[in-house]
This record gives structure tokens, sequence and C-alpha cells, in this order.
């Protein structure tokens, strides 16, 4: 029987809200369990993976 699940792309959680990466590289997501592609995900930039550790470096600082 086969699993009709379709592929989703995820946004990628960052600043406090939902992103999409602008990055064009991607990555599938394989279930081990039913073998097949369930998402992909989007790879962030360089500048988003800075944006994204500067902002918890200001939260770990604010004790948020």
């Amino acid at each position: 029987m086969k699993n009709e699940l379709a592929a989703r792309l995820f946004d990628n959680f960052f600043v406090g809200g939902w992103l999409l990466a602008s990055g064009s590289e991607t990555n599938a997501v394989i279930s081990t369990s039913i073998r097949e592609m369930v998402a992909i995900l989007l790879y962030a930039t360089s500048e988003e993976v800075y944006i994204a550790i500067l902002a918890a470096r200001i939260a770990f600082d604010r004790g948020a």
C-alpha cells in the first residue's frame, strides 16, 4: 500500500518568525518507515545563519 503523503517545502524559523530561506540548495527528507520523501528543506544562506545566531545570542543575553 503506497502512502499518499506529498512532500512539503518547509520554511525556517528564526528572528521570531517563519521565513523562507533564500538559498538555492535543498535537502530531501526521507521517512525511514515508509521510505518516501516527506519534506524538502531549503538550506539557509550564510547571511541567514549569521542573523539567526545573532538573534539567539541577543535573546540569551536578555534571558529570554
